[in-house]
């Protein structure tokens, strides 16, 4: 029975909410994130390479020479070797 304290009931279910909206699937971080730091460090490294002349068209040289003889030793000073043409070898 329908009253004024008591009022008819709603049959019908209250109507539903839509759902929430899924995220998206963020591709372009998981991307350009690595990228960049490849970039970088492919960066570093040949700044470095050409900066300490790693680019550098260089070739080995090897030269011989003669022995040096005993007017060219170290330690002594001139006067005690003598002047040249003395020596026991000249």
């Amino acid at each position: 029975m329908i009253t004024r304290e008591r009022p008819a009931v709603a049959t019908a279910p209250p109507p539903r909410r839509p759902p929430a909206p899924r995220p998206k699937f963020r591709w372009m971080p998981l991307v350009v994130g690595p990228l960049i730091l490849a970039l970088v460090g492919a960066g570093m490294f040949l700044g470095l390479k050409a900066a300490y002349g790693g680019f550098g068209h260089y070739y080995d040289v090897s030269v011989t020479l003669p022995r040096t003889g005993e007017q060219l030793t170290t330690g002594r000073s001139s006067s005690t070797c003598g002047s040249p043409g003395t020596g026991p070898r000249s």
